[in-house]
């Protein structure tokens, strides 16, 4: 019996110590970081008590892999006082998938409760902004503050892009899972879709529409529909009747230069920048520091590509805070840091979550996969502790146990 209670003691501490990892996400590094040590610890401490043989997922081997291939990295670094801080900014990669792998996760509803966890940690969190912009706006009458970095950064300094992520994700969770009562259910779910409106990110905002859309017509749920889309419609107007939104979009639309982005050699400190050309800029930079640097297979080492981007944002006179702009898209950000070796091993872990949760029919992993692709396309998202640990935290949760729909 004291056996039993031990066991089922040690669960209760695995459990809560996983979803401390997600759920201090939105608040300070170092809670979240002291949540890692602490399942780190945990998962260590149960890995003797069991006095099971120790295995991993092959998969997860991919993981430290990684981890490993950045720390190497220092020997080839074109900047090895920044590569040395590969050891300390990438411990989740090999912490993380042992840690998961080696803690009791037995129970089929283990990763449901950690994600019930986090998906109301995220509401809280939401809540939280929406009460600061409410005062700001009182005090103001801007409503700039319910939309974009202007809502989230109430939040420790929370950036709308990663906030949104997180949202996203858990609107994901109960649409496919529905953890609660019906009611509560569709309360959460209609509160989070706002709120990944308010939050104003254009990839985001977009893929779960389309995603939404699509499995309602697969399903068949036209009537759904019908009131869905002019629902969504009109929470869109209203979100981008904000003047902050509607100058993004505007901007974006008519102020992207292809042509001029592609073909000049100095802009100017003054030069009117927009998210896409910026990001096509950038890929330019890419372009030329490769074909002249031929940094093809091992690149320039972990965190050293960024003073070879700053060099090309001096060489074509830009504004000097764009200085510490990284890539803004992790495929290049992989690449120009660890070589098509490091972007092989990145795409190999999105492909075989793809394969699983097909395999597996798990459209929640699936479109958890989905967005990380999508999401890395115009943020160097894993090169961010937000954006590390939830990659990493729930591919491997996901990956152990895929999670098949039980909502209709």
């Amino acid at each position: 019996m004291q056996k039993i209670l031990t066991h089922q003691r040690l669960f209760s501490i695995s459990l809560v110590a996983v979803s401390l990892v997600l759920v201090t996400l939105p608040l300070k590094n170092n809670l979240n970081s002291f949540s890692i040590l602490f399942l780190s610890v945990l998962a260590l401490f149960q890995w003797f008590g069991t006095q099971e043989k120790a295995k991993m997922t092959p998969v997860f081997w991919a993981f430290i892999g990684f981890f490993v291939w950045a720390c190497l990295s220092f020997f080839w670094s074109d900047d090895q006082q920044e590569s040395l801080k590969a050891f300390r900014k990438l411990l989740p990669f090999l912490l993380l998938p042992i840690s998961i792998q080696f803690v009791d996760q037995k129970s089929t509803k283990w990763t449901t409760k950690i994600l019930s966890y986090f998906s109301l940690g995220m509401v809280i969190c939401s809540i939280y902004c929406l009460l600061f912009a409410n005062i700001n706006f009182i005090e103001t009458k801007d409503r700039s503050y319910f939309f974009y970095h202007y809502l989230s950064e109430p939040l420790f300094g929370m950036s709308a892009i990663y906030m949104s992520l997180f949202i996203a994700f858990s609107f994901f969770f109960l649409y496919y899972q529905a953890p609660f009562k019906s009611w509560q259910n569709k309360v959460l779910l209609f509160f989070l879709l706002v709120m990944i409106i308010l939050l104003s990110s254009k990839v985001l905002v977009v893929s779960t529409f389309l995603i939404l859309i699509a499995d309602q017509l697969k399903r068949k749920k036209y009537k759904a529909l019908i009131l869905f889309i002019p629902l969504v419609l009109v929470m869109l107007w209203k979100s981008f009747s904000s003047d902050q939104i509607q100058q993004r979009v505007i901007l974006e639309v008519e102020k992207t230069n292809v042509n001029e982005v592609l073909t000049t050699e100095k802009f100017g400190q003054v030069y009117h920048w927009t998210g896409f050309g910026l990001r096509l800029f950038q890929a330019k930079c890419f372009y030329e520091l490769f074909d002249r640097d031929k940094k093809y297979i091992q690149g320039y080492g972990f965190l050293a590509s960024q003073e070879k981007l700053t060099e090309k944002y001096q060489e074509y006179d830009l504004y000097p805070d764009f200085f510490s702009y990284n890539f803004h898209n992790q495929y290049l950000q992989t690449t120009a840091d660890l070589g098509l070796f490091g972007l092989v091993m990145m795409l190999f872990l999105l492909l075989m979550g793809f394969k699983r949760a097909l395999t597996e029919k798990s459209p929640l992993f699936f479109v958890f996969i989905l967005l990380m692709t999508l999401i890395c396309i115009t943020e160097s998202v894993l090169w961010r502790q937000w954006g590390m640990v939830f990659f990493v935290t729930l591919y491997c949760l996901l990956y152990l146990q895929p999670l098949q729909r039980t909502s209709n």
